[in-house]
């Protein structure tokens, strides 16, 4: 897949073609499958040896709220609320 999150190059087509449906598809239960079956591929090709897992701690007070972390491990500031305390 053509991604900047590609650090190991990793080239498979089929993998692609899956991604690719997956994303394109409006259907909950089909993309998941799709994307449960390009991972399966991926995993079988070992294009990587997973050494390291990227870890975020945060410490939030209670009296803020709205902190969702996404996928990315970004807040989005708009989302956040201070309450009195």
């Amino acid at each position: 897949m053509h991604s900047s999150n590609n650090d190991p190059g990793y080239v498979n087509p089929t993998f692609d073609e899956m991604l690719d449906q997956a994303a394109g598809s409006a259907d909950p239960t089909r993309r998941r499958e799709l994307l449960e079956r390009s991972e399966r591929l991926m995993l079988s090709d070992y294009p990587l040896v997973p050494l390291y897992y990227f870890v975020s701690k945060r410490l939030v007070k209670p009296y803020l709220q709205g902190v969702v972390v996404n996928p990315m491990n970004h807040i989005r500031s708009q989302s956040l609320q201070l309450l009195a305390h």
